[in-house]
């Protein structure tokens, strides 16, 4: 059964615990309330459900949204909750799906008042908001209005019975409860002193008459009603009551709801003799010794609540094992052999460096190292750098080697490297070893080469495949055991991922899953009958099963196999379904300044506060600092002074991903999502509601991809980090618009807009644009045929080589010098990386110094790592210094049903 909440705080929650992936997305948890609520219940026709969330879209856009939206809800929820009556009509199986809205009305229709008042804990979908669904709002506004005047008139019932019965406390309770609803109501005030006093508790009731007076005068400017001056008279003059005496035991009394609106109950308070501080003593040892028990013994998860896989409710689950392979802290990306018998995976080396081992899992464990690369390949791009030929005889891997980025096959005894076609894209061989399948080339696209099986040479055709859908990328092909079919990952621009089945010749091509969060590491059983994956989200990856023998006019609902912990990804699946090897990556952060001296000495200095920080920004004065650090709801903003201190939170809204300052340092921009895409937000650095950029569609590629400059936005579009340059921003409400200010923010003004133009037209593989302090270019490191570092000139897109060199495989752009002369650029040569500067008109570059050996910089998406301040490279640097631990496990019989 799904638990659906709507009164108060909006909540999901199925088997397997909270559906994030759907809270996440308000337009379609406000089409999944609707469906639940609106009345009559039963059935609704798509025409009304269009003009509700839809108004702006004509029929045919208008009903593809709708039709996605209930395809969402189906994969998430499940096919059996969304139900149809003929074409035009569709509601909710209400014995799959229980919400608390109906059921607290139904409990008031049978007179059941307290079962009613215990599913009401707020307003419906208290808080929410959606845009551009007016006639869903104002739906919306009469529910809300309907279902608080039968809580309240509920309530009444409740409190007038409890003063009849002569049970006064719960009378108090029931007044109390609806005085919170509306502290300035006389009406209410009145009846609760008259409670108060009943139960002997005159004190309380003249302290209540002096509040309310005193909100009315100070807040409405209007005397309180002539009745609660009359009865503070009375309670002046009348002799004190006898309070009833104490019942013993627990009790439950109507309208006894503690944690609901605000109601605080009274709290017993410890007489002096009682020992408080000795059992938090107690309590703060035992936590800590039973957490390091729990991690001794599965080193699983980094979630206290579970230090296990969070298994199914079978019974075979408990023949499952799981195996600690490696302890040093060092080894990554496993892949195992298709016969289950070997794994191989990355070991870091001293300085930089992955050495390439295979272990035999059969009898005594044997390791052999059978290469060296210098690096690896940049997760989570690539969800995995380790792979095998199926027929065993290799091992794959895509790095650097020897000062080449690209794939490469090395014997799995050891032996020669060799390059393998698809240079450095993901890639796959067919169980022949025929063909190789790779995603790139052009977007959306397979290339699919012939090659030689001896040599896995390219020795003939190269055929294009194109992949149909609603995506931008394609991230993953895996060919199936029996060479017919590739299961194809695909991304769109906005988050969703999908997995696709294609034939060989482009044929047959079917959607077999779609989620709203990232897709990876797909697998085929041996027998071709099921397709493994992994979605992540935020709870943890999940390790999911999808069946492929449904007719090819259906999908399959995907099963969860296991739930993991968040600090363990699913690397890999045998093809008999009996191990999966998984790493478990504890990762760390903190900020450092870097004060580099004329010698090439180092003086790092910790900034306290900002531990775990995912990305930073240095304010344009060079006296704050922006980041982003992980919550359970996603990556929040947060601001501090650049030497340290108490980190400031500026964003509730989760899944934030870029920041960038304005020129002045007033306003931070920043990337986040909005209903079911992503797109440009704005706040004031001092905090604040934000503001979001109306029709902006950012990238959910890489982070540093977000420049401010003047009254321009520079940010990255779909489809290869390509940008758009917003000019002249402006807040606009109706036909009024004002220039963009701190000032502004927050205020009547809505919608920002200004006028849009792409920077480059052919700009795709671009990354980290830097402006210049004139506005007149953009350095931009550019990954194509020639790559390297580019600027680009804004009035006329004119694009200008600085610096091309293959020695480089990466030339990040830092920032300008405060001249416009030179551009600070961090270069990476293997595994070295260095901070120079490059002639604004061409010529030699000069090395300041190269980033020393202690600091590690981030492993994530084409995240820099380091800031000047100042923009003055011999003043000082801001840095992230990134560490991680991580380790193999190998899990066998996870899957039983399928064995």
């Amino acid at each position: 059964m799904i638990e659906f909440r709507l009164l108060g705080s909006v909540d999901l929650k199925g088997p397997e615990g909270t559906l994030r992936s759907v809270l996440a997305q308000p337009k379609r948890v406000a089409l999944l309330a609707y469906l639940a609520v609106a009345s009559p219940r039963g059935f609704h026709r798509r025409d009304k459900l269009l003009g509700l969330f839809w108004p702006e879209s004509d029929q045919e856009h208008g009903r593809a949204a709708l039709r996605k939206a209930l395809y969402f809800l189906r994969q998430s929820l499940g096919e059996e909750v969304i139900v149809s009556r003929g074409d035009e009509e569709v509601g909710l199986a209400e014995d799959v799906l229980s919400c608390d809205a109906p059921a607290f009305e139904q409990a008031l229709d049978v007179g059941d008042l307290e079962a009613a008042l215990e599913l009401y804990r707020g307003d419906l979908l208290e808080g929410f908001f959606i845009s551009e669904a007016p006639e869903f709002e104002r739906w919306l506004d009469k529910e809300r209005q309907r279902l608080r005047e039968r809580y309240v008139g509920a309530l009444e019932s409740l409190a007038e019975k409890a003063e009849a019965a002569g049970d006064h406390r719960s009378a108090v309770t029931c007044w109390k409860r609806l005085r919170a609803l509306d502290l300035y109501n006389s009406r209410y005030v009145l009846r609760l002193m008259e409670a108060l006093a009943a139960a002997g508790d005159r004190g309380n009731a003249l302290q209540l008459a002096q509040e309310h007076e005193r909100r009315l005068r100070e807040d409405l400017e209007i005397e309180p009603v002539d009745e609660i001056r009359a009865l503070i008279e009375r309670l002046k003059r009348e002799p004190m009551p006898f309070a009833r005496s104490p019942r013993t035991g627990p009790e439950k009394r109507p309208c006894d709801r503690r944690d609901q609106l605000g109601v605080t109950p009274e709290s017993p308070v410890p007489s002096p003799g009682h020992r408080v501080g000795w059992g938090l003593k107690v309590v703060l040892v035992a936590v800590p010794v039973l957490a390091a028990a729990a991690i001794g013994i599965w080193q699983l998860s980094a979630r206290s609540a579970s230090r296990a896989p969070t298994l199914g409710s079978s019974d075979t689950r408990s023949e499952m094992r799981v195996h600690q392979l490696t302890t040093t802290g060092d080894a990554l990306d496993p892949a195992l052999s298709p016969d289950g018998r070997r794994v191989a995976y990355g070991r870091q080396e001293e300085g930089g460096g992955v050495r390439i081992v295979v272990r035999d899992l059969d009898g005594q464990p044997v390791e052999r190292t059978v290469a060296i690369a210098e690096e690896l390949a940049v997760r989570p791009y690539m969800p995995s750098s380790l792979g095998w030929l199926p027929d065993g005889s290799a091992v794959t891997f895509r790095g650097v080697f020897r000062g080449e980025f690209g794939s490469f096959i090395v014997p799995s005894q050891g032996g020669t490297v060799r390059r393998a076609p698809c240079f450095g894209l993901p890639s796959s061989v067919s169980p022949d070893l025929s063909e190789v399948a790779c995603c790139g080339g052009a977007l959306k696209n397979l290339r699919i080469y012939a090659t030689n099986p001896e040599t896995l040479g390219q020795t003939g055709h190269v055929d294009t495949v194109r992949v149909t859908g609603f995506h931008e990328f394609l991230n993953e092909a895996v060919w199936s055991s029996r060479g017919d079919y590739l299961a194809v990952v695909a991304a769109s621009g906005t988050g969703e991922h999908s997995i696709e089945a294609v034939a060989r010749d482009g044929s047959g091509q079917r959607q077999l899953v779609v989620e709203g969060v990232r897709i990876s590491g797909v697998d085929w059983t041996g027998d071709g009958r099921f397709l493994y994956y992994t979605r992540d989200l935020p709870t943890g990856p999940q390790l999911m099963r999808v069946a492929l023998s449904a007719p090819a006019q259906s999908q399959s609902r995907p099963v969860v196999v296991l739930q993991l912990g968040d600090s363990l990804e699913v690397s890999d699946v045998s093809t008999d379904a009996e191990k999966l090897a998984a790493t478990r990556v504890s990762r760390s952060s903190s900020i450092v300044r870097l004060k580099p001296d004329a010698n090439g000495d180092f003086e790092l200095e910790p900034v306290p506060g900002a531990e775990d920080a995912r990305f930073i920004r240095a304010s344009p004065d060079g006296q704050w600092l922006a980041f982003l650090r992980e919550d359970e709801a996603g990556a929040e903003l947060y601001k501090m002074p650049i030497e340290g201190g108490t980190p400031k939170r500026l964003t509730t809204v989760g899944g934030v991903h870029d920041i960038a300052w304005s020129p002045d340092g007033r306003i931070i921009a920043f990337i986040a999502p909005w209903e079911d895409e992503l797109t440009v937000w704005f706040v004031s650095a001092e905090g604040g509601s934000p503001v979001r950029l109306q029709g902006a569609h950012p990238s959910a590629a890489p982070l540093n991809q977000l420049e401010w400059f003047h009254s321009g936005l520079l940010y990255a579009v779909p489809g290869n980090s390509n940008f758009i340059l917003t000019e002249n921003l402006y807040l606009q409400t109706g036909e009024d618009r004002e220039p963009l200010t701190a000032e502004n923010l927050g205020g009547r003004w809505r919608f920002v807009g200004g006028k849009k133009t792409v920077l480059v037209e052919d700009g795709r593989w671009s990354f980290v644009p830097r402006v210049s302090p004139d506005g007149q270019w953009v350095a931009v490191f550019w990954n194509r045929h020639q790559r390297g570092l580019w600027k680009v000139r804004v009035q006329d897109s004119q694009e200008v080589p600085l610096l091309i060199d293959r020695q480089y495989r990466r030339l990040w752009p830092l920032g300008w010098t405060e001249d416009g002369e030179e551009v600070l650029v961090m270069s990476e040569s293997g595994v070295d990386r260095k901070i120079l500067t490059v002639p604004a008109d061409g010529g030699e570059p000069r090395t300041l110094f190269a980033l020393p050996s202690a600091l590690r910089l981030p492993d994530v998406r084409i995240h820099v790592g380091c800031e000047p301040l100042y923009t003055r490279p011999q003043v000082s640097w801001i840095c992230i210094d990134y560490d991680q631990q991580s380790d193999i496990w190998l899990i066998e019989n996870f899957d039983p049903d399928v064995r």
